[in-house]
């Protein structure tokens, strides 16, 4: 599963944010922007090797759970207000919103180069959403042609800063 940080935890390491949920013997991937770095929950004594790595707010990354049974993880922490910018630099970046709301991408304040792309994990594959280069509208099933693809709370994906001119700036007041 593909998820993101959507609070700012008051400890936002991999030990405090996840250790009360996720099983022994799963692990966690973070995007290194060549592969991935893996931590494993030990089956032994349920510890993680690399467990003060940070997971902070709007960078995604993989849970991956090899049990048969399905967890919950629930994040505690603060909604950012204000003005938040969420990097991007050029190529691909695991992002998620940094506000726990769902919404179109451009509704959550990515402002698109012409042929960046998002994609989102879905049944052990990927889906591509773009921004066409010629005119500006963004293809892939159910993508807004005007807004993009539609992101869950908490839900991480790949942004390909393609152009080199996106931006993920956004002025946030709790409504």
């Amino acid at each position: 599963t593909l998820v993101n940080t959507p609070l700012v935890p008051s400890n936002d390491t991999l030990t405090n944010l996840l250790d009360a949920y996720v099983p022994a013997g799963n692990s966690v991937l973070i995007f290194n922007g060549a592969g991935y770095t893996t931590f494993i929950k030990d089956e032994f004594d349920s510890t993680w090797n690399g467990g003060n790595t940070p997971l902070p707010n709007g960078k995604g990354y993989f849970i991956r759970n090899l049990s048969t049974t399905p967890f919950t993880v629930t994040y505690v922490g603060d909604v950012p207000t204000g003005n938040i910018t969420n990097a991007l630099a050029p190529g691909y970046n695991l992002v998620g919103s940094k506000v726990p709301q769902a919404g179109f991408v451009e509704d959550l304040g990515i402002a698109p180069g012409l042929g960046d792309s998002v994609l989102k994990y879905r049944n052990g594959g990927f889906v591509t959403y773009i921004n066409d280069e010629f005119d500006n509208t963004w293809s892939g099933a159910g993508a807004d042609a005007n807004k993009g693809p539609s992101v869950a709370v908490g839900e991480g994906f790949f942004y390909r800063n393609l152009a080199n001119t996106a931006t993920w700036v956004r002025n946030f007041t709790i409504p």
